[in-house]
């Protein structure tokens, strides 16, 4: 029968604190185990509805260029041109655009230049603008529908881009593109408990509930990679900075991390605050083990007698506080009596007013509270020779 420690890190000026675990403890094992499947389990389903919500605001405009290609006005502008085509176009996309509720519609002809738009009459309007530097232009003028989230160069907006090549006859003749905004997709997400955020296949943070995440890239980039960007201007000059993701050592060593880690917990989204955190099938040897994590940071190991569980206890270089949980009242004294550790807490049981505060070995020496903590303000005078009696 294998067992559970928890080894728990300390309260106040805390040390890592030990957690002895009993053997008549089984339950726990199994309320264990189902509660590190349940928080998988709710990850997971979190991220299907992110994938789903994203999926569909995207995927109801998928459509939209393709659809465009069916309109005969649309394609006599790219192949014939024209003033009043170009303004009956202009008119006609911009009401389009006002009941799609997308962020703008334009058209390219064969060269890759815009012959009509949504905005055409704002004085950031894309009519007349050399558009070939985007991919979707290039690939649509390809013959292949594209999609690109990226930043625009006139207005610095952000969005998604849907493009679908216009034909006539098999040959491909100009683009049509649909931009779309997902802003209110972030509103949303905002408001839920955990962050989240959403990276494409550059590694670039595109959408993410933290302002502050988005266009920073999950790992530095390369000089390479940066230099296509900047070409390209997909992201319109932003800096793409590392988002300042670590990797744990200890999980790198065999660790799993099943609640909390990066972000801040729901209701704390300012100040400096971590989200409670726990590892399991930590190991004396990793990082996390050996060290003091001041934080609400708990690790779990298994072991497999009471022997074992106290050894494990006992190793660390710290010993502000000990737990040991069980049924057993005589098994919680002589287990507690073992523990190198200066205050030990059983089954939950709080600090008593008045008792002394203090640990062993890295911990510090000396007490505070209690009789034990007057005596560390007491000065000792030993009396040699002294006779009473005379």
């Amino acid at each position: 029968m294998q067992l559970r420690l928890l080894g728990s890190v300390g309260p106040r000026l805390a040390a890592v604190a030990a957690l002895a675990a009993v053997l008549g403890w089984s339950g726990f094992l199994v309320s264990q185990e189902a509660g590190i499947v349940a928080l998988e389990d709710k990850g997971r389903q979190r991220l299907e509805l992110y994938e789903a919500s994203l999926e569909r605001e995207i995927e109801k405009y998928a459509y939209f260029p393709a659809t465009l290609g069916l309109v005969r006005d649309v394609v006599d502008l790219v192949v014939h041109g024209g003033p009043e085509r170009a303004r009956a176009m202009n008119l006609y996309l911009e009401q389009l655009n006002q009941r799609a509720g997308s962020l703008s519609i334009f058209v390219l002809d064969g060269r890759g230049h815009v012959v009509a738009s949504s905005n055409w009459n704002r004085s950031d309007s894309y009519v007349g603008e050399d558009l070939t530097y985007r991919t979707y232009t290039t690939e649509a003028l390809a013959g292949r529908p594209a999609r690109l989230f990226g930043i625009g160069t006139t207005r610095g907006e952000p969005g998604y881009y849907f493009s679908s090549p216009l034909t006539t006859e098999g040959r491909v003749v100009g683009v049509a593109v649909v931009k779309v905004g997902l802003e209110a997709l972030e509103t949303s997400w905002a408001t839920v408990e955990a962050p989240v955020f959403v990276a494409d296949e550059n590694g670039v943070v595109i959408l993410a509930s933290v302002a502050s995440w988005k266009f920073a890239a999950l790992k530095p980039l390369s000089a390479e990679v940066r230099e296509g960007l900047t070409r390209s201007l997909r992201y319109n000059a932003q800096d793409l900075p590392p988002l300042g993701l670590e990797t744990v050592r200890s999980l790198d060593d065999g660790a799993r991390l099943v609640a909390g880690g990066l972000g801040k917990p729901a209701g704390f989204e300012t100040g400096h605050h971590v989200a409670p955190t726990i590892f399991a099938d930590v190991t004396p040897a990793m990082r996390i083990w050996r060290e003091e994590v001041f934080g609400p940071v708990l690790s779990m190991t298994p072991f497999d007698d009471e022997e074992e569980a106290i050894a494990l206890a006992d190793d660390t270089d710290y010993g502000l506080a000990a737990y040991v949980q069980t049924g057993d009242p005589a098994r919680a004294r002589r287990v507690a009596l073992r523990l190198r550790a200066g205050m030990i807490h059983l089954n939950g049981a709080s600090c008593r007013y008045g008792s002394p505060f203090g640990g062993y070995k890295l911990s510090g020496n000396g007490r505070e509270g209690g009789l034990f903590g007057l005596e560390d303000f007491l000065e000792v005078k030993a009396l040699h020779g002294f006779a009473p009696n005379r």
